[in-house]
């Protein structure tokens, strides 16, 4: 990938979707910002009025609809839009191996769909390995995809990791685990490797299983927190989730050998944890289970290196975008965000703060109300995408819609991520940086209080 000043950096993602990958998209557009480059989401599908899934949406950043298919600008799509891949021609392209089997899926689902009509009109587009496409940036989330594009021809010196992480928002909230609270309980995601599951269950209906399906983050947060194991046999088509999730927050995993569960790279728990689908193998993981109710700390502590990878995937992450951008790693963008700081004065206060130090015009405003993107009619406010942004247009260096307001929990989640720096607050009294203190948990030398008299 080749950066320009004036490059756009595109990230393809289908809108009003929840689940892991779309996650990973926009922790990957999050840290391009982090690292100053001018990257958005690119929507190909969803409610036009608002494509941002509601889980996603704390991750403030912009979308568009379109693509500007100019050699200077780069695509990043998600294995399994064919169409769009050959809709650009122009731009630069990099593909993000987040789920081989979908890709595989994908693919047999259009060629089956079409096995009689492919003499009568063209077939849908969908990427095929050959050489006209080899140019293609190949990025991979796991070590079964790397695999999968070596077998297809792509080499191995054209292959980059880049992996995603588990938010730090959600690492933070599990490192307050308390295991000694941890109950004889089962977790297990009944759209992954349900069939094999159940049999599972039927093995050893005396235990509690518990699906976790139709919860919000916070509930599948709190229940990973009071059970001792997570079991997954699903296809793992590349470095899921949940698993990872599970491990962070005190669970023993268990898994199958499908997917990226089959290597000792992608989820590097050791053998005795992982069981193939037979009926003797499975009866010896109803056992193991049964095992770890019993002696859980130390079955726990077999799984040590697993956590302490999800820990360090964040930085790791952040390296490898940088090294795929060329960007000097330690270089981020300084953001700053304002705390509660919208007034009408506010205007008066930014223009001063541009003038005395360019570095504190800030990133966002924290205001809970403005942050809700709720259309409030207001002197320098304008609403866009469902956002509110402070319209400054001589301060403004941050977006062409202005400086967005976002909510107290939205800032708690930046700051986690690292994309907000620093807090100004503008003459507070000692309750608002009390609330600060108590809301965020900044250290004191993120909090910058100014006087602007």
């Amino acid at each position: 990938m080749k950066i320009f000043p004036d490059t756009k950096i595109y990230v393809a993602c289908p809108g009003n979707v929840a689940t892991g990958g779309p996650e990973s998209l926009h922790q990957l557009c999050s840290v391009m910002i982090q690292y100053g480059l001018n990257a958005q989401m690119f929507y190909t599908s969803g409610n036009r009025d608002n494509p941002v899934a509601e889980v996603n949406y704390k991750y403030h950043v912009p979308y568009v609809w379109e693509v500007e298919d100019n050699p200077h600008n780069v695509l990043v799509l998600y294995e399994i839009i064919g169409e769009i891949y050959y809709k650009y021609q122009h731009v630069q392209k990099i593909l993000w191996w987040l789920s081989v089997n979908n890709y595989i899926n994908d693919t047999a689902k259009i060629l089956l769909e079409h096995n009689d009509k492919v003499l009568s009109e063209p077939l849908p587009k969908f990427f095929y390995f050959q050489d006209t496409e080899k140019n293609t940036e190949h990025w991979v989330n796991s070590d079964y995809a790397r695999l999968f594009l070596m077998i297809n021809g792509v080499k191995e010196k054209d292959i980059r990791y880049v992996e995603s992480y588990v938010s730090q928002a959600f690492l933070s909230s599990a490192s307050t685990v308390d295991l000694s609270q941890k109950e004889d309980a089962i977790l297990f995601n009944p759209s992954k490797g349900w069939n094999v599951t159940q049999r599972l269950i039927q093995l050893s209906s005396d235990l509690q299983w518990f699906p976790i399906q139709g919860m919000t983050p916070e509930e599948v947060q709190f229940v990973l927190s009071k059970a001792k194991v997570y079991v997954d046999f699903g296809n793992h088509p590349g470095r899921e989730r949940i698993p990872r999730e599970a491990a962070i927050s005190g669970c023993v995993i268990i898994t199958g050998k499908r997917g990226s569960a089959g290597n000792d790279f992608d989820i590097n728990i050791p053998k005795e944890f992982k069981f193939e689908e037979t009926d003797e193998e499975l009866q010896k993981a109803v056992e193991k289970i049964r095992y770890v109710f019993e002696n859980f700390e130390t079955e726990y502590d077999k799984q040590k290196a697993y956590r302490e990878k999800i820990l360090n995937q964040k930085k790791i992450f952040e390296m490898e975008v940088a090294e795929a951008c060329n960007l000097n790693p330690t270089e981020k963008i300084n953001s700053v965000a304002l705390w509660q700081g919208y007034s009408m004065k506010s205007y008066h206060i930014l223009c001063r703060l541009s003038e005395m130090n360019s570095d504190l015009i800030p990133k966002f405003i924290v205001d809970d109300d403005l942050g809700s993107g709720q259309n409030i009619q207001l002197d320098f406010l304008t609403n866009k995408n469902n956002r509110n942004y402070f319209n400054i247009n001589n301060v403004n260096k941050n977006a062409e819609e202005g400086i967005p307001f976002i909510s107290t929990d939205d800032a708690k989640f930046l700051y986690s991520e690292g994309r907000i720096k620093k807090f100004v607050l503008l003459m507070p009294d000692e309750s608002e940086i009390n609330y600060l203190m108590e809301t965020i948990h900044p250290a004191a030398k993120d909090i910058l209080v100014m006087d602007v008299n």
